[in-house]
């Protein structure tokens, strides 16, 4: 292949849509089919994207002809969902120091237990994997969303900032052994699915980093 290598990896990945079908040459490029779904992870010079297959999760090298783009959430609204998502755990989980708040007015919030309204539920715009295994686990699960695009929200999120020490440090507040005293009497049970669910994804993400990290 002739594409030129670069460093610049997409900060979330960027969804496209197979145009026509492509037979790879080599073990590095993806097969195609027209009509498949991709996440465009990196640009490989002006003619390639690395990208990985929605569906059946593979990554490898595919050429940027043979996709079409499709409309994305701009940087902007993606750093509003984070930014509103990352106060409400906060606010449901935290002591209140990470928003910037009064002490005294965060030691008022921390007095009203969490219901599942005031539970920081991912947005819904970042369900972007359709990964046959990862759709039933979303159907099945209450959270929505699967590894995959909590992966994306984050290093959308947070940037050079991801790594295994930061997800390591927000996964403690979503441990389950916390939640009981933090919300409502009749909310606990279903608080602590959601919260046990979300602590094995860190835990995940933990792994992928630590090992990436080690290979670094």
């Amino acid at each position: 292949m002739a594409a030129e290598l670069s460093d610049a990896a997409y900060s979330i990945p960027i969804k496209a849509v197979v145009t026509n079908s492509h037979k790879p040459r080599d073990i590095l490029e993806l097969q195609l089919k027209k009509g498949a779904k991709l996440l465009l992870l990196e640009p490989k010079g002006d003619w390639w994207y690395l990208a990985r297959h929605i569906k059946t999760g593979k990554e490898g090298w595919v050429p940027a002809k043979r996709v079409r783009i499709l409309p994305q959430l701009d940087s902007y609204t993606v750093s509003k969902l984070f930014l509103d998502w990352y106060d409400k755990k906060e606010m449901a989980f935290g002591d209140g120091s990470k928003l910037g708040l009064a002490e005294e007015g965060a030691a008022e919030m921390r007095r009203e237990p969490v219901n599942r309204e005031a539970f920081p539920f991912p947005p819904t715009e970042i369900d972007v994997c359709d990964k046959v295994v990862c759709k039933i686990r979303k159907l099945e699960k209450g959270l929505g969303v699967c590894v995959h695009d909590m992966e994306a929200f984050l290093k959308a999120g947070v940037g050079e900032l991801y790594g295994a020490k930061f997800l390591w440090k927000e996964s403690l507040q979503w441990h389950p052994d916390g939640v009981g005293r933090k919300c409502r009497t009749e909310f606990v049970g279903e608080a602590v699915k959601l919260v046990s669910e979300m602590y094995v994804i860190f835990q995940e993400l933990i792994g992928e980093a630590r090992k990436k990290e080690g290979e670094e």
